[in-house]
């Protein structure tokens, strides 16, 4: 039996008990999948980071829901480079931007960690570049699975459904109005059909109102009916609202239906034809302890 750090942090939120939930577990790549796979479903966090240290500024990270492996997790990222930086895994900075980076089945991104005064004051991601794979036309099902009217929809030559993928295959789906949004009442069985008939992991329902986007995301073919804060989807819908509005970096709120309000930003950087999505943002520990495997 072998002992192993874990944490919880909320990601995406100024204090505990907003955002959204991660497990961080400093495995060192010793655990086996299948281990990794019971350790999501035992701490029931929608997603679990293991993270292997390579050097100091260099780490490998595996993702894993209750269900399987995916990809990169955005909230996940954050809440671990949160957990190293404050628990000196990565040596800090007193004033600046510090670049790590994070190996992940997406790929070799790199991580910016900001000081301030000695403090970390937010952690930003990049994503992988933005891949598209086509529309989803089938408005009348979508509506009838979120229990929408078709009328709370755009029409798809004005804003379409459409799937998108800095990291994991989401589906856009924009809607009219807040009020459509947050009355969203999901049949996951619908949404899991829905998913495997049209090849994309989650819905990202979003609405644009009073200068703010508000969203939603819902992955029950993941076993995550919804996520209080996603990272790589927001990342996603910053590709989505630039190529149909030209709309260059966003902050979206996400969780307000599930009391757990959460706070993304995502940007544009870098150089013209070079740039790259980033999404950031805060985390807060929650939990700390040992698990026995």
């Amino acid at each position: 039996m072998r002992d192993y750090k874990f944490f919880i942090f909320d990601a995406f939120a100024h204090k505990a008990f907003q955002g959204n939930p991660a497990g961080v577990v400093i495995d060192q790549g010793r655990l086996s999948d299948q281990e990794r796979l019971a350790l999501a479903g035992e701490l029931k966090m929608s997603e679990t980071a293991f993270i292997e240290r390579l050097d100091i500024n260099d780490y490998r990270i595996r993702y894993f829901t209750p269900v399987e492996e995916v990809d990169l997790c955005g909230h996940a990222s954050i809440a671990s480079f949160y957990m190293l930086a404050q628990y000196d895994y990565i040596e800090g900075l007193e004033n600046g931007v510090k670049e790590v980076l994070l190996r992940s089945k997406a790929g070799n991104l790199p991580i910016y960690l900001t000081y301030k005064n000695g403090a970390l004051e937010e952690v930003t991601m990049t994503q992988s570049d933005p891949q598209e794979f086509g529309q989803v036309k089938d408005i009348g099902a979508m509506a009838k699975a979120l229990g929408l009217r078709q009328e709370d929809f755009y029409a798809p030559e004005d804003l379409p459904m459409e799937k998108i993928s800095t990291g994991i295959r989401d589906l856009m789906v924009p809607l009219k109005s807040r009020q459509a949004l947050t009355s969203i009442q999901a049949d996951m069985d619908a949404l899991v059909d829905l998913s495997k008939k049209y090849d994309y992991y989650s819905v990202h329902a979003f609405c644009q109102e009073g200068g703010k986007i508000y969203q939603r995301n819902f992955c029950p073919i993941l076993g995550i009916p919804e996520e209080a804060a996603t990272g790589t989807s927001t990342g996603a819908l910053l590709h989505y609202l630039n190529k149909h509005q030209g709309q260059r970096s966003l902050r979206a709120i996400q969780g307000l239906e599930m009391n757990r309000p959460s706070e993304i930003v995502a940007s544009y950087q870098g150089e013209p034809g070079k740039e790259k999505i980033t999404v950031g943002g805060r985390a807060c520990l929650v939990v700390e302890g040992v698990l026995h495997v």
